[in-house]
């Protein structure tokens, strides 16, 4: 019998220390039988165990939960995927007509718009109005990435207004159709949207790293007002759930009809093997289909994986910024040691193509700007991040960064260095002329914006 309890007592706990997380909560669930861990403290000023029932934000893992709630509409013939949401919405302002609901909730609509997650703080300023459709009017400033159907590119604004269609179409606010329609007949009984509604539990603070590397509980420092996140980022990013109703969450879509909508795959995420779902992203690794969805908002990051021929549900929650790298080696050994799946591409797999191609500056919108030189190895490219530079009374998400990457394969880059990200795969997208026209980091499209020198 496979021994989750002695693996994660082994692997966590260096892991709060390595990376200075003040806490990791784990769940797995592996044919209905869970295992529940919770490590470290809830926060560094007021400490408190993490235990299974400790609730987190679980960022964008909240989108998958908007997906069952369209397909339990789709089943009953409420909302059709091939709707527009121009005509679902009361005031779609210039929302281009062509978008559907099923691109909106797959990130093929090309809605970017980031930026006003970055302005939230401005734009929400003086208790100003933070529904779902006060946030319609802000994507009409920006054009899209791409026609409508035609890439894929990661959007969290686009998600609001398929958010937003639903509302329109039901007539219920979106927490009330989401306790409705999925956390009741799922048995979530500890999954909110507010802060009022989690004051009377355990619940973990967010966490960053203080100028001397030790971890500092962070006040007042993100997009949204305070720690709750706006009303129009409940269907994106704004849930709070703990592991033990994601366990929940994972076996009622293992067992429900709802998978047939949510876990068919739509179309390509531009690297081979690599699909969508509504919402949920598909991997296809050595035959097996993977399902997963990270999450990240203001001082957390979760994960979330489903390996459905195992009956494998697993979910990781942390309480830190930092959190990520140990979210990552944390579910690439639990899907090992229970699948024998290994997650993490091969390190030394390579083609052949001319890195001269990739030398250049790519526009990252929101998240700034992607710089690709040359490197001193020999295959190798350089790749820099530098966060966009902001206004007064806006946030900027991101730090700088320097990573090396070698050509993977004839669709994707495969980071080498820094160690902790290696085997993460960047995509990239050809021009009509063969040369390299965009990244795809973290799944968001960044367009080629110049060509600087190579080295």
């Amino acid at each position: 019998m496979t021994d989750i309890s002695g693996l994660l007592n082994d692997l966590v706990p260096p892991l709060l220390d390595q990376f200075q997380v003040p806490g990791i909560a784990v769940g797995t669930s592996l044919e209905g039988t869970r295992t529940l861990s919770g490590f470290g403290i809830t926060s560094v000023e007021n400490p408190l165990p993490i235990d299974a029932d400790t609730i987190f934000q679980v960022g964008s893992i909240s989108k998958t939960m908007l997906a069952a709630v369209v397909a339990e509409l789709v089943k009953r013939g409420a909302l059709s995927l091939d709707a527009t949401a121009v005509s679902l919405l009361p005031e779609p302002g210039a929302l281009d007509p062509r978008i559907t609901i099923e691109q909106l909730l797959n990130h093929a609509s090309g809605i970017d718009a980031q930026h006003m997650i970055g302005a939230a703080p401005r734009l929400l300023a003086s208790g100003a109005d933070d529904s779902l459709l006060a946030a319609l009017p802000h994507f009409d400033t920006e054009p899209l990435r791409f026609p409508p159907g035609t890439d894929f590119s990661y959007s969290g604004p686009g998600i609001m207004v398929a958010a937003a269609a639903v509302e329109a179409v039901t007539g219920a606010y979106y927490p009330d159709l989401l306790r409705h329609e999925l956390l009741a007949p799922a048995g979530m009984k500890r999954t909110f949207t507010t802060a009022d509604e989690v004051m009377t539990y355990r619940v973990a603070a967010p966490h960053d790293l203080a100028a001397d590397g030790s971890a500092r509980v962070l006040h007042d420092e993100g997009w949204q007002r305070h720690w709750q996140l706006p009303s129009w980022d409940v269907p994106g990013g704004g849930v709070l759930s703990n592991v033990r109703d994601l366990m929940a969450y994972g076996e009622y879509l293992l067992a429900s009809d709802v998978a047939d909508v949510v876990l068919k795959a739509y179309r390509g995420r531009g690297i081979e093997n690599q699909e969508i779902g509504l919402s949920w992203f598909l991997d296809r690794v050595d035959g097996d289909l993977v399902w997963s969805h990270s999450g990240v908002t203001v001082g957390y990051v979760s994960q979330m994986t489903v390996v459905p021929s195992a009956q494998l549900t697993l979910a990781i929650l942390t309480n830190s910024q930092a959190g990520g790298l140990a979210a990552r080696k944390i579910e690439r050994e639990l899907v090992r040691l229970v699948t024998q799946i290994d997650l993490r591409p091969d390190l030394d797999q390579r083609v052949e193509v001319d890195l001269n191609d990739f030398v250049g500056v790519y526009d990252n919108g929101f998240y700034g700007t992607i710089e690709l030189t040359r490197g001193d190895g020999d295959g190798e490219l350089i790749m820099e991040s530098k966060p966009t530079v902001v206004g007064e009374g806006e946030f900027a998400l991101g730090s700088p960064s320097r990573s090396v990457l070698a050509a993977y394969s004839a669709d994707a880059l495969i980071v080498l260095r820094p160690a902790e990200d290696a085997g993460l795969l960047v995509g990239y997208v050809r021009g009509p002329d063969g040369r390299v026209a965009a990244l795809r980091p973290g799944s968001r499209l960044a367009l080629r914006s110049a060509v600087p020198k190579s080295k």
